[in-house]
């Protein structure tokens, strides 16, 4: 199930890594970039993804829905702290994946701007506006809810 699951960006590979080291590498970033101190994390799997350049993604499936929201928003709450490099993002379906992807220059520019922003789903909420990417205009439009 997707909903446990946290993929982390940008983390140098090693030779040969295999189960054990990969769960190490993601303990030691979770106490060095987060301040995050995981002995009681859960980790139910954790493995590369496919990738065709650079450092593949590494997923990582918690046991608890908890656990995973708690370095999500420990994340995003250093965003700018941390190396500008390394990300954690969500393992979102390809649809709602796709809709972020369009709506994030709108995302970036309400930033910018000093705005309240996040997504939800596939909309993007600005200050209590709601905007979804329409397909057929190729643009982002105000969805009223």
């Amino acid at each position: 199930m997707k909903r446990n699951n946290l993929k982390f960006h940008n983390v140098p590979e090693q030779q040969n890594e295999t189960r054990s080291m990969l769960i190490n590498t993601i303990k030691h970033l979770l106490i060095e970039k987060l301040s995050i101190y995981c002995d009681s994390i859960l980790i139910d799997d954790v493995f590369r993804l496919p990738s065709r350049a650079g450092n593949r993604p590494i997923l990582v499936r918690f046991a608890l829905f908890h656990d995973r929201d708690r370095i999500l928003t420990a994340f995003r709450g250093k965003r700018e702290e941390v190396d500008p490099v390394f990300r954690i993002g969500e393992d979102l379906p390809p649809r709602i994946a796709r809709a972020r992807a369009e709506l994030f220059l709108l995302f970036q520019q309400c930033i910018a701007e000093k705005k309240s922003v996040h997504f939800k789903f596939d909309k993007l909420i600005v200050e209590n506006t709601t905007y979804a990417y329409d397909e057929l205009q190729k643009k982002p439009v105000r969805v009223d809810e």
